[in-house]
């Protein structure tokens, strides 16, 4: 089963085994139905106990942790729900990481190697693209990415844009 991650756990809050929960997500509004995550891709879902909205985050509680110190070791971990479940973005819109393996190269066909991570950063998104020997990072801006095509994984750039990292 392949996962996406939607947040992460914070800190215990309160004597009942609460967590802090860090949203990573554009879709906040999904954790108001879910009933089960994944916090680790090789164990079974955690029942959610409760869930409240507490600011921009929540606080979560799940079955089988009711103090802070039985909730201290899920501390840091990752939220993730199965990939099926991501929200539908509308049409032409992508997720992140459905850029990561993409072919990049110019219009003239050079080859830059792949992508190997988005990152969303303050001002822009950025790619990072690997090759056998070095590293490059490129802002996802409209003057840099000249197509996208998801049918053959390949994405088209304006090299001159590219930073080359050491």
């Amino acid at each position: 089963m392949e996962f996406i991650q939607i947040g992460k756990l914070g800190r215990t809050f309160g004597l009942e085994g609460a967590l802090r929960l860090c949203p990573e997500t554009d879709f906040p509004e999904r954790f108001n139905s879910l009933k089960q995550v994944y916090l680790n891709k090789n164990h079974p879902p955690y029942l959610i106990r409760e869930l409240k909205q507490n600011g921009d985050k929540f606080l979560i509680s799940f079955e089988n942790y009711d103090s802070p110190e039985k909730s201290q070791e899920l501390v840091n971990s990752p939220v993730l729900v199965p990939l099926e479940e991501r929200i539908p973005l509308p049409e032409g819109e992508h997720y992140l990481f459905e850029y990561e393996g993409m072919k990049v190269s110019d219009m003239n066909g050079k080859s830059y190697g792949f992508i190997k991570e988005a990152i969303e950063m303050t001002t822009c998104t950025t790619f990072i693209i690997f090759n056998e020997s070095r590293e490059f990072w490129l802002p996802y801006i409209d003057v840099a990415v000249i197509k996208e095509d998801f049918e053959t994984n390949n994405m088209f750039i304006n090299p001159l844009y590219l930073v080359e990292q050491e």
